[in-house]
């Protein structure tokens, strides 16, 4: 499978804060589609994202139609929260039906 970039969590030197930093043109155009608090980073193909949940969903959203590299794969692993496959429903009950008694009308076999 083909890589579009990397994904690297990163201490921004500019605000202080822990951030995703994306590389590639094609993820970093779509971070910044998606993500309207992301900011360029030094690079020509480089975007940088603030480290919130709401952020990490939408780079995992990204990355599953443009796959990226992952640098910082253990720290990924514990941001993305953890899912659940969900409870496959049960048939609803069939009640059982008493036979039916036609009345003096009905012409025919049931």
């Amino acid at each position: 499978m083909t890589s579009f970039g990397t994904l690297e969590y990163v201490l921004d030197k500019f605000s202080g804060t822990w951030s995703w930093k994306v590389t590639g043109e094609r993820a970093v155009a779509m971070v910044s589609r998606i993500i309207p608090q992301a900011w360029y980073g030094d690079g020509e193909f480089e975007a940088i994202v603030p480290d919130d949940p709401k952020n990490v969903l939408q780079i995992k959203w990204i990355m599953d139609r443009y796959p990226l590299e992952i640098l910082s794969k253990t720290i990924w692993q514990k941001k993305l929260p953890v899912t659940t496959k969900p409870e496959p429903k049960k048939p609803k009950r069939i009640e059982k039906l008493q036979l039916a008694n036609p009345g003096k009308q009905f012409k025919g076999n049931l």
